[in-house]
């Protein structure tokens, strides 16, 4: 029978490869299930749809994709972007408001796609760092202090950071404190696991240990807010909760509702933020995927990888996914955990399968401010200011381009 049809790295797969996939398949699918549920929550989703996520994209990246390691699925700046896309579409039902996000992952899959059939993976050379470090800095500002409602138990809205800040002083009021202190004692804590954990590890384990360590302690955090919610009754309490995780695979649904005229809208109203996110995830996926066919000596073909990310998208949107791509802090523990090729995502997958259909029941006692806290550690090393003090040393135009794009997401 003709293997054509299968890619590459199937047809010659090593063997001797294998156990290292198994094993940074199984480490990889558990350790990122804490970071996809809150990519998801900072995106403006059920927490489920991180998990959503993470699975037909990275099927579809694994048989198409450039990268042997690229870890595909929901990262920080995807959900940041989202969650500014559709921030006028926040009061629809959580259904419609996925809908939309299955829209945006479509469109934006759609321009990665066309992007690699005229060959444009050259184009990444010529957008200046200073803008897209600006922007995304911008943007996590904002979707750091969108967090606070969360941490403290405040209901705020907005779009802007002068809307957050008066929405703040009006309710401040309503401040919830069993909640704020859930959420302190988690941003607390993973705080001190990003930033200081490894650091102090290292002075009695092996790097390689503590750094396994540091990136399994925030499922342990989870797990011990689960745990205390249960025996503390935390819902009882007032403190908001998950409540409900549906235990079911994602399934096939059209990302788009209504007639032809209402679809021709939203295409003219997020075809711009879906285009904008197309550029900035494919320079940080793209990055991160040639950074390691160097170390690794492989070859690595940048319109492939535009295609791979662009079909991943456009058949995850129909399958509950948000926009997915390769992320840095995913791709770097499927390298540590030892991954060989596209068949350790596959296994990952596996993984979050399995959780989502035995061990969902297990994630609604966990307490909205965790997640929360969790995102907005996490948000904190999404803030590029490095970026802006290399330009002020070196080139003033990129300054004013950092602090354009970053002021004209704050404001």
């Amino acid at each position: 029978m003709p293997l054509s049809f299968l890619p590459d790295w199937l047809r010659r797969y090593d063997y001797r490869c294998l156990s290292q996939d198994i094993m940074a398949g199984l480490i990889v699918g558990i350790i990122v299930i804490p970071q996809s549920l809150g990519y998801a929550a900072l995106a403006g989703l059920p927490p489920v749809y991180g998990l959503y996520s993470a699975i037909v994209p990275v099927l579809v990246y694994a048989w198409i994709g450039a990268s042997n390691v690229n870890a595909v699925g929901p990262v920080a700046v995807t959900a940041i972007m989202t969650a500014h896309a559709l921030q006028n579409y926040q009061h629809l039902p959580p259904e419609q408001y996925a809908l939309l996000a299955g829209f945006l992952a479509l469109l934006m899959g759609t321009l990665l796609w066309l992007a690699s059939l005229f060959r444009l993976g050259w184009i990444t050379r010529f957008i200046s760092q200073g803008v897209t470090a600006g922007f995304v800095t911008g943007a996590s500002v904002l979707v750091f202090i969108s967090q606070i409602k969360f941490l403290v138990g405040i209901n705020l809205s907005g779009s802007t950071i002068i809307d957050y800040a008066l929405a703040f002083i009006h309710r401040i009021h309503t401040l919830h404190l069993p909640t704020l202190v859930v959420g302190a004692l988690a941003f607390g804590l993973f705080l001190i696991n990003r930033y200081y954990l490894n650091r102090w590890l290292t002075h009695w384990l092996a790097p390689k240990t503590a750094q396994f360590i540091v990136r399994l302690l925030p499922l342990i955090i989870m797990i011990a807010a689960v745990v205390f919610s249960l025996l503390l009754d935390f819902q009882h309490r007032g403190i908001a909760v998950i409540e409900h995780v549906p235990a079911k695979l994602p399934h096939f649904v059209l990302p788009f509702s209504g007639g032809l005229h209402d679809v021709l809208n939203q295409i003219i109203q997020l075809l711009p933020s879906a285009a904008l996110m197309a550029l900035i995830t494919f320079i940080s996926s793209n990055s991160v995927a040639a950074s390691c066919a160097r170390k690794r000596q492989e070859a690595f073909d940048t319109n492939q990888e535009l295609k791979g990310l662009g079909w991943a998208n456009m058949f995850g949107a129909f399958f509950q996914s948000f926009p997915a791509v390769g992320g840095f802090s995913r791709t770097a523990v499927n390298v540590d955990a030892g991954a060989q090729t596209p068949l350790a995502g596959i296994i990952s997958v596996g993984v979050m399968a399995a959780f989502l259909l035995l061990l969902t029941d297990y994630l609604e006692p966990l307490p909205y401010a965790v997640l929360a806290a969790n995102i907005m550690v996490a948000i904190l090393s999404m803030m590029d200011w490095d970026t802006l003090k290399r330009a002020a040393r070196s080139d003033k135009t990129d300054v004013a381009a950092f602090l354009t794009a970053c002021f004209g997401v704050l404001l």
